[in-house]
């Protein structure tokens, strides 16, 4: 059984043992009810705790995944920095274009653009009108500090202090 269905019948009986609202009697069978209302409260009782259980043999299975991860992580890293080196390890001893069979060691020709001085190229750029080679992130909110200023008195629009209550399984 389900623990919504469970729930369901359990409200249903609770519901059949309300005295007869004219004579104000318990029904005849109210023994019967209190037995069943025990069985379903320990079925009730044995589907959380495997709910527990579960949630409980997941956080293992997560925590084993994260660490999976991590090490792979690793592996991927130290791997591509292997590799690297081995690139830099070609290009030192051939220094040109070389066909192995299997693969072609090839050299083409990049630019790219180094900013050594930040703030002069920004105001040059600003002062001269280039703003479409400027980016401008939006502005975040310090949740924190506005949390702050709202505990401290200050009003501020579009910012309010959410009471919510959160679960845990320990």
């Amino acid at each position: 059984m389900k623990l919504y269905q469970t729930n369901q019948m359990i409200e249903e009986l609770i519901n059949s043992l309300q005295p007869d609202p004219e004579t104000g009697e318990l029904p005849d069978n109210t023994d019967e009810i209190i037995k069943q209302l025990n069985g379903l409260e320990a079925e009730r009782e044995d589907i959380l705790k495997w709910i527990v259980e579960s949630c409980l043999n997941l956080r293992g299975e997560i925590a084993g995944i994260k660490a999976e991860e991590e090490r792979l992580y690793k592996i991927r890293k130290h791997n591509e920095a292997v590799a690297d080196r081995l690139i830099r390890v070609l290009d030192h001893e051939c220094g040109e274009n070389k066909d192995f069979g299997i693969a072609k060691l090839t050299y083409r020709k990049t630019t790219k653009t180094d900013i050594f001085d930040p703030e002069k190229a920004v105001n040059y750029l600003q002062s001269s009108g280039y703003d479409d080679a400027l980016k401008y992130a939006p502005p975040a909110i310090d949740r924190a500090a506005v949390k702050k200023l709202i505990k401290s008195g200050v009003a501020v629009p579009g910012a309010e202090l959410v009471n919510s209550v959160s679960v845990t399984l320990r």
